[in-house]
């Protein structure tokens, strides 16, 4: 009788475990292939099962995208508190305001070039003109096109409520972005296991690779004075 139970257990763990890899987006066609021939040795596929995962995910976060995101984010970061520095010596009156408000014009102009780099419709732009899909002049035209639409996005400020922690998404920072009108968009968050941006609507996590991405769908898709998304 115990020998039928531990049977059917493993059976059981077998059949979920390659349903799991089959219906994963997790793992590639050679991959699955090769799980799903394991189900002849159960721990063998399991076994393996965690080792590709491990491999695919570290794979993932290495790679060339992944690893400029992660500098664009670094920039980022480094801007604001080149700002704040900034601002503290302008309160103590070492810089005038003069001297303040033309080193931040510069270093926005900086910041705005960086996140204007990691934004998609950017990305598409420069893989077309790589591929020779547009010229050097079509793909500078319509750079400095993506630069305007940029300029006429509203000023998003961004300021930092706390941080979070769940089983699913790990350890998260959440925001309250106001724009120049004082329009408040709430819950929106940041993973840090990956530094992307993100918002939890209708159930469902959306991702944005950059500030860029996020205020252009924030905006667009906004028709009230306040938008309050869901908590994760």
């Amino acid at each position: 009788m115990d020998k039928s139970i531990g049977v059917g257990l493993i059976v059981g763990g077998v059949i979920a475990s390659s349903l799991y890899v089959y219906q994963s987006d997790k793992f590639t066609k050679a991959q699955k292939a090769f799980l799903l021939i394991c189900i002849i040795f159960p721990p063998l596929q399991w076994v393996s099962i965690l080792i590709i995962l491990g491999i695919n995910n570290y794979r993932k976060q290495n790679s060339p995208e992944v690893l400029r995101e992660k500098q664009t984010v670094k920039e980022t970061n480094s801007f604001d508190d080149k700002i704040n520095s900034l601002k503290e010596l302008k309160d103590k009156e070492i810089l005038t305001a003069q001297e303040y408000n033309d080193k931040v014009k510069n270093l926005e102009n900086q910041k705005q070039d960086s996140e204007l780099k990691s934004s998609e419709d950017y990305k598409k732009l420069k893989s077309l003109f790589e591929d020779g899909i547009l010229t050097k002049e079509e793909f500078e035209n319509k750079v400095e096109i993506l630069k305007s639409k940029l300029n006429n996005l509203p000023k998003i400020y961004f300021q930092k409520l706390g941080e979070g922690k769940s089983f699913s998404l790990g350890k998260y920072e959440e925001f309250i972005y106001i724009d120049k009108n004082g329009r408040k968009f709430e819950n929106i968050y940041k993973r840090l296991s990956n530094n992307l941006y993100f918002i939890y609507q209708k159930g469902e996590l959306k991702y944005f690779k950059s500030k860029f991405d996020l205020i252009q769908s924030v905006v667009k898709n906004t028709k009230h004075n306040n938008v309050s998304y869901e908590k994760p």
